[in-house]
Order: structure tokens, then C-alpha cells, then sequence
């Protein structure tokens, strides 16, 4: 507690503020997901690939 109090004293706020900003921090960097929808959890990985090798699909369509 002595840390934090002469951490706050240096920046001139107060200890409750300097555990406010920590605990903000911490929340931004290891926040609960838990409120995505599955979607929004992969949309990262999704997008187009393409490729010069055909598909199953394109020899069916186009016997």
C-alpha cells in the first residue's frame, strides 16, 4: 500500500484514482467476451480465398 500511495502522491491523484485506472486497464486488456455473439468471435477469421485449383463443386457444374 505504500507503493500505491507514493505512486498516486507523484502524480498528484489520489490512491483510489490510481486503482480506478488500473482496474480499467485490466478490463480493457483481459475483458470478459462473454457478451459477443459467436459471430463476432471469428469474424476476424473469416474472408475469400482464392485459388488456381479447381473444386469438386466446379467439375459438377460444368461437366
Amino acid at each position: 500500500m505504500a507503493r500505491l500511495a507514493s505512486i498516486a502522491g507523484k502524480l498528484g491523484l489520489k490512491r483510489s484514482e490510481v486503482t480506478r485506472m488500473a482496474i480499467k486497464k485490466f478490463l480493457a486488456e483481459y475483458g470478459n467476451d462473454d457478451d459477443l455473439r459467436p459471430f463476432d468471435r471469428v469474424r476476424h477469421l473469416l474472408g475469400i480465398v482464392e485459388s488456381a485449383l479447381p473444386t469438386e463443386s466446379t467439375f459438377l457444374a460444368f461437366p
